[in-house]
């Protein structure tokens, strides 16, 4: 591979951060879903890679790697050049220990076919979370093509936004990166469901909301190993609240599983509560 080949190789580093966490976007959705994320992100380290890169370049990724305490790879399924890249990155991570978590968003029209990808790269990642817009919207049929593509990108973003931010950011309710880290371990395959609510009992409903999406998603709760779930909620949420969604994902959770829930400060959510559950099988 030379020089010529190289498309795109781009690096931010952020010095001043609680863990070094780097965010790789693989092809041109990993490259666009990365740009998503640094417009509400901070804190993190991005790269964007396309599938050719020049050798030197694409070492200096691999060394970047080596000294992370957390790795994100960005792609789309159906991009099947990223794969290759995929795995070789993945490999990196694991020779140094670090954890490497995929986070795919699925325009495969099979299901099978997506499973079988994540059967073939499963050995080079700690976990990897498949998403698409039925993890934050309940109904298709509701949706026009291009607010589908919105909310496949919204929940392809926020699935790094939720881990990272529980890591780097002062939560209400204290959760680091061992906690985090404890359910990424905890489980291989991963899905995600939000829900936002208002009204007297809005923690309870997000919280039964989020549950619905992933079941919708096909994620069986007996089966889960590990849930990673986060509460978002301005200064005027209540702890009675957070305990009505702690409740509703706790009813839900084997006794066996990894469960860590943190709770997050947004003011733009005014009176309404958002929950977002993450979980590993």
């Amino acid at each position: 591979m030379t020089t010529d080949e190289t498309t795109m190789f781009k690096f931010e580093e952020n010095e001043n951060q609680k863990a070094k966490i780097l965010v790789i976007g693989i092809g041109a959705m990993g490259l666009a879903l990365n740009a998503g994320i640094k417009r509400s992100l901070s804190g993190v380290n991005y790269h964007e890679i396309e599938h050719l890169v020049a050798v030197e370049n694409l070492q200096k990724l691999h060394e970047e790697i080596k000294t992370a305490h957390l790795v994100f790879l960005l792609a789309d399924l159906d991009e099947v050049q990223s794969r290759d890249m995929i795995k070789a990155l993945g490999h990196t991570a694991q020779e140094k220990g670090v954890p490497a978590v995929g986070v795919f968003l699925n325009t495969l029209q099979s299901d099978a076919e997506a499973e079988r990808f994540l059967a073939e790269i499963s050995q080079f990642l700690k976990c990897s979370f498949i998403t698409g817009f039925k993890a934050v919207a309940k109904d298709e049929s509701d949706l026009s093509p291009d607010n589908q593509g919105s909310f496949n990108q919204f929940a392809t973003r926020h699935i790094v936004s939720l881990i990272s931010e529980l890591i780097l950011r002062d939560s209400l309710i204290s959760v680091d990166y061992v906690d985090v880290t404890s359910v990424l371990d905890a489980g291989c395959f991963g899905r995600m469901g939000t829900g936002i609510a208002t009204g007297q009992k809005k923690g309870k409903t997000a919280a039964e909301l989020a549950v619905d999406r992933l079941i919708d998603q096909g994620v069986n709760f007996s089966e889960v190993k590990g849930l990673l779930t986060c509460v978002y909620g301005s200064s005027l949420f209540t702890m009675k609240e957070f305990k009505a969604a702690s409740d509703v994902i706790g009813e839900k959770c084997p006794e066996s599983s990894v469960f860590i829930m943190g709770l997050l400060v947004e003011e733009i959510l005014g009176l309404s509560v958002a929950v977002s559950i993450l979980t590993l099988s």
